[in-house]
């Protein structure tokens, strides 16, 4: 599992979309809760919490093990 964090338009949400659609131009709207991707990388799998801020979902920072 990944927790993926980071100030507003940094590129949360583009970052799990890059990795699952290479070859596809993404355009984005912030995200309000959160985005969950499931990517196989490298003979691995990958799950990616893309968690939006400002919407009341930093109770998910703790409970992924996560000190803010």
């Amino acid at each position: 599992m990944v927790v993926i964090l980071g100030l507003d338009y940094s590129g949360k949400t583009t970052l799990p979309y890059h990795l699952k659609l290479p070859s596809t131009e993404i355009t984005t709207i912030p995200t309000i809760g959160f985005n969950v991707e499931t990517v196989a990388f490298d003979k691995k799998t990958l799950t990616l919490w893309d968690v939006g801020t400002g919407c009341g979902m930093q109770y998910l920072y703790v409970c992924c093990g996560v000190q803010c």
